[in-house]
């Protein structure tokens, strides 16, 4: 599958797990399945945009949420600013780590 559909469906279940739902109460919400809420996630099935709707219905946020990955680019650019302190960490600075 596309790494769009990876990538929306990666978000889909950050919001779910936010939201402290499992699949198949999403799915209830959602008028769907929980085989293919978990399809969904791992990037494995194609979307509607009727389902696109009920999601965010379900999850109780703007469809637009559901395309927001700006978290996904802090967590890189997090992630490079550690690497680089541990990087330019002496040995003692690592030790407290």
């Amino acid at each position: 599958m596309s790494s769009d559909l990876k990538m929306f469906g990666k978000r889909v279940r950050t919001l779910r797990k936010a939201k402290n739902m499992t699949q198949e109460q999403l799915a209830t919400a959602a008028d769907s399945g929980a085989k293919y809420i978990s399809e969904l996630e791992r990037g494995e099935a194609n979307i509607t945009i009727t389902l696109i709707n009920k999601l965010a219905d379900g999850l109780g946020v703007a469809t637009g949420e559901l395309f927001n990955n700006d978290h996904e680019a802090e967590g890189k650019e997090l992630r490079g600013k550690i690497y680089k302190m541990v990087d330019d960490a002496d040995d003692e600075e690592i030790k407290l780590l």
